[in-house]
């Protein structure tokens, strides 16, 4: 992208030294940067463009915007990552990362995300079916995963390998396949 430089006239001098404002041509993808978006519409497309996300404020909505901030990934931002399935499919998605693992990690398929964890209690057999139609495997073909971040973080997250689904209830964490 090419950025002009232009420099600004202010009163009878004509210019303050050293004041110089960039100038971005227009690019249509930047309209939707300055728009949050609801993490559970993150698309593959969106990760292909910006890997990493974060949130407005966690602890009030789901709400995300792209990491555009030079530096480190930020703790608690979701990442892209990559997933290798039992049976060597490979599959794209994202997942929270944090100081020491990553967590909550979800797919992205033509049909919708797959979430590997499932904070609103055990799900349904219909939605399990529904998961595997998504990925297109069955069960023993799917776990154990393989969570790998596609993007440089500070840390090696671990927790890497997925045996089941995770869902959470009352009762604390649970596994499902």
């Amino acid at each position: 992208m090419d950025v002009q430089r232009v420099t600004v006239g202010i009163g009878p001098s004509g210019t303050i030294p050293g004041l110089a404002l960039s100038i971005i041509p227009y690019n249509p993808l930047s309209e939707k940067l300055d728009a949050w978006m609801k993490r559970a519409e993150l698309s593959l497309q969106d990760l292909a463009a910006h890997p990493v996300w974060v949130f407005r404020d966690a602890a009030v909505d789901e709400t995300v915007e792209p990491h555009t901030k030079p530096g480190p990934v930020p703790l608690m931002a979701l990442i892209a990552t990559g997933f290798t399935a039992a049976d060597g499919s490979t599959y794209k998605g994202f997942a929270l990362h944090t100081k020491v693992s990553l967590v909550a990690p979800v797919i992205l398929t033509a049909q919708g995300q797959v979430p590997l964890y499932l904070p609103n209690g055990r799900p349904t057999s219909e939605d399990l079916r529904l998961s595997y139609e998504r990925l297109g495997v069955s069960p023993d073909q799917f776990f154990p995963v393989t969570i790998t971040p596609t993007v440089k973080t500070r840390n090696k997250p671990v927790g890497d390998v997925w045996e089941s689904f995770v869902y959470r209830d009352v009762s604390g964490m649970h596994s499902v396949a």
